[in-house]
């Protein structure tokens, strides 16, 4: 922690002054520890005579700094090597500053001001090095100067808001999963008072650091005024995209509110299924952490999520897509009838509706998201059945997908059935609109298509519920047993006490290291996340159960997190076979 105060500036009438020594008694070029009012003082006398005080203790792991080397106005910790300025306790070499304290000398003796200063005077120089902290993926730094934040006062949504905009600002190609992290992160935070908060927060720095590593902030174009939706909208579909976040940093520069321009985005990020829904689930996820800290964090990570938008792929203009696509252009005309017709008293077999989503060929269907639509089915009622069966498709999962280096299928392409189905429900009832219903067309078509990764009839048996208790499940998680742990989660459902004991216990393993890679920990972290608000709202359906018991399996199934062997035996056959993977579902 680096305090830049000069004698001057302390003359305040907060200010503490202690007398700790005689001058007489501190010995050119010495170093003297000592301890007032509790505070570990570290006494420097210069070989010019100069005096000065930092806090004893090495802002790295907290071993006395009065061990170490002094050379001019270079202090060294002997422990780990790092560096300091004596004079304002800034890190020349290692990471964070030490907190250095005013002095003066009054009669031949040297006085020391221990008053603690205004938190929000603290606040830059820390904000700065967390920054940097971010910058080289150190973690630690990172996390002990946030919770250097923390302990000051500094509102922990902030922090995570902060490591947002970070991303926004270096990411190459825009928003990474540092965004939804972040939001995802903060409903964790009340349980999680003070310094503590730092165990959450740290999940977002982890995947901030390693998408980032080492980027400097992304070249991004000037602002340019006259931004609507109407020539946004245009400039992404031509794949414009700095002439597009240019238009839209100008809008919000020229004072369009922030929910306008959400809005703007919403629209078009309908207009083409990208990135397996990425910019979807990354649009809800900015606007759940925006409604929690100070809007001015929203231009930046705004920006840089149109940006990513408009370089994903498009996923819907893809061969496996032809079909689906051909819906979605004759849908077009009638979003707004649709949208119009929607009547509460209409009935809706969903659970109909999922076995088709989850294996009828893609016009079929098509064909039942449309009819259902015709017919005035509630969007909300349609689009709580889409999720269970985005559910179901990870629920049944083939494992032996995941182990065949030939298929370039894996266990991300199956989270995200799950975690896009499930944007798209909170999408249309959120922001319920005509718009809206082009994000229930990319669900059907990115759910349907994925039925080859499922497990064959034949190996499928229906989960037996199992009494036990969250540390039974936890075993059995841990022992990789899915079908004794979908039991016990099956048990643990069946009522709200035990829900509470078992939603409590996936909040811990998603912040224990079951997982370890900070992309596997994002993904473990957005899917329970998203399983947990499925099973809150869906009280009473037919699916409300279905989310979490994927994720369960998903969790005993022992992914494998690293892949680099395969990755090599793909190469290898791409280069010099040329043979491309097999592609299940594409």
């Amino acid at each position: 922690m680096v305090i830049l105060m000069s004698e001057e500036t302390t003359n305040q009438p907060t200010a503490h002054w202690v007398d700790v020594a005689s001058l007489d008694a501190l010995k050119k070029g010495s170093l003297t520890g000592i301890a007032k009012n509790d505070i570990q003082l570290l006494l420097i006398r210069q070989d010019d005579g100069t005096c000065s005080a930092v806090e004893n203790k090495c802002p790295h792991e907290g071993y006395p700094l009065s061990g170490g080397d002094l050379k001019g106005d270079k202090l060294t910790c002997c422990w780990h090597n790092w560096k300091f300025h004596v004079r304002d306790g800034s890190c020349i070499l290692g990471g964070e500053g030490v907190r250095s304290f005013p002095t003066r000398t009054v009669a031949n003796r040297l006085e020391v001001d221990i008053s603690d200063p205004a938190p929000e005077t603290l606040y830059p120089t820390l904000l700065t090095s967390f920054e940097e902290g971010l910058f080289k993926h150190e973690n630690g730094r990172a996390a002990r100067d946030g919770i250097r934040l923390l302990e000051l006062g500094f509102p922990p949504a902030e922090l995570l808001a902060k490591i947002a905009h970070y991303d926004a600002l270096h990411a190459e190609y825009g928003s990474t999963h540092a965004l939804p992290v972040s939001a995802d992160c903060l409903r964790w935070l009340p349980n999680l008072q003070g310094a503590k908060a730092m165990f959450a927060i740290v999940c977002a720095i982890d995947m901030c650091g390693e998408a980032n590593r080492r980027m400097p902030p992304r070249c991004r174009p000037a602002p340019k005024p006259h931004g609507t939706l109407t020539t946004i909208r245009a400039l992404a579909e031509s794949e414009e995209a700095a002439e597009a976040e240019a238009l839209l940093l100008g809008a919000f520069d020229a004072g369009v509110e922030r929910k306008e321009i959400e809005r703007w985005l919403r629209v078009i990020i309908s207009d083409h299924f990208t990135g397996f829904g990425h910019p979807l689930i990354y649009l809800l996820k900015a606007e759940e952490l925006l409604d929690e800290v100070d809007e001015s964090w929203a231009r930046d990570i705004y920006g840089s999520l149109l940006y990513r938008y408009i370089l994903a792929t498009r996923e819907d203009t893809l061969p496996y897509m032809t079909h689906y696509r051909e819906h979605m252009d004759a849908f077009e005309p009638q979003l707004q009838t649709f949208f119009d017709r929607q009547d509460e008293k209409v009935p809706f077999d969903g659970e109909a509706f999922v076995e088709v989503i989850l294996y009828e060929q893609p016009n079929t269907a098509c064909l039942a998201l449309r009819n259902a639509l015709q017919l005035g089915v509630c969007v909300e009622k349609i689009s709580m059945a889409l999720a269970t069966a985005g559910a179901t498709r990870m629920l049944r999962f083939d494992p032996q997908v995941e182990k065949n280096p030939e298929l370039a299928e894996n266990w991300v392409w199956v989270t995200h059935r799950l975690t896009q189905a499930c944007a798209v429900h909170q999408m249309v009832k959120k922001h319920p609109s005509s718009d809206s219903l082009r994000f229930l067309l990319h669900g059907v078509a990115f759910t349907n298509s994925g039925k080859k990764m499922d497990i064959d009839v034949e190996s499928r048996h229906p989960i037996q519920t199992v009494p036990g208790t969250a540390d039974d499940l936890l075993t059995a998680i841990l022992a990789q047993d899915p079908d004794r742990a979908q039991g016990i989660a099956s048990y643990l459902m069946e009522n709200r006490e035990r829900f509470v004991e078992f939603k409590n216990l996936l909040h811990a393993l998603c912040l224990q290291d079951h997982f370890t890679r900070p992309i596997v920990v994002a993904h473990v972290i957005k899917t329970t996340a998203a399983a947990i608000e499925m099973y809150e709202e869906f009280e009473g359906h037919f699916g409300q159960c279905v989310g979490l018991l994927a994720v369960v399996r998903f969790l005993a199934l022992g992914i494998q997190e690293r892949s680099v062997r395969d990755m090599v035996g793909t190469s290898i056959a791409w280069v010099v076979d040329g043979k491309i993977p097999k592609k299940l579902t594409q």
